[in-house]
């Protein structure tokens, strides 16, 4: 069998909303070679969904579900991805607007890799304006498979933005930064 020519990561819970099924879909777009990887707890009958539809679009053998992974070989995997898929539906308020509340995207810039995210309320401005990635509508499986396919094949495209994300993260969007005015108020109000 022929080596993949990219790797896509999606971790978390895998299940509805988050994207996987949309996911699996847009692979009809993406590189012959490339592969899949879920790593996260699943159902089994979502899991049976999801080869059905892998299967269906002839992707079967490029899709990995990993099941739940250890953190520290969790970050592994991350790191070693070529693109990070963080795709949330809003199929409901929580998950349209929590922009700032998914792990997904704040590890994947974490680890310096570039993600194909949503275009819910917020993303935009958190990944496509800081340049750690790209936005889609969650529910159109072409423009995601489009999107991730463009990234794989721009390899220094793709290095770039996992840098930039890399850079943010260590400056600012990590729970030291984002949590130091709190952490201020509350030594403030204990001092009183």
């Amino acid at each position: 069998t022929k080596s993949p020519s990219g790797i896509v990561l999606y971790c978390g819970s895998v299940g509805p909303g988050r994207g996987v099924i949309a996911g699996v879909q847009s692979m009809a777009w993406w590189p012959a070679c490339s592969v899949f990887i879920l790593a996260g707890p699943c159902s089994e009958p979502f899991a049976r969904k999801i080869r059905m539809e892998a299967l269906r679009i002839g992707a079967a053998d490029r899709v990995v579900l990993l099941g739940a992974v250890a953190p520290n070989e969790l970050w592994r995997t991350r790191v070693a991805a070529d693109l990070a898929l963080t795709i949330f539906e809003p199929y409901d308020l929580n998950s349209r607007y929590s922009a700032g509340a998914s792990n997904k995207r704040f590890e994947a810039m974490a680890a310096g890799t570039a993600q194909v995210t949503d275009d819910n309320p917020g993303v935009p401005e958190l990944i496509a304006a800081n340049g750690c990635g790209l936005c889609v509508p969650a529910d159109n499986p072409e423009r995601i498979g489009k999107t991730v396919a463009t990234l794989l094949q721009d390899s220094a495209r793709r290095s770039a933005m996992g840098l930039r994300a890399r850079e943010l993260h260590l400056a600012q969007f990590n729970y030291e930064s984002e949590f130091a005015p709190v952490l201020h108020q509350i030594s403030a109000w204990l001092k009183k």
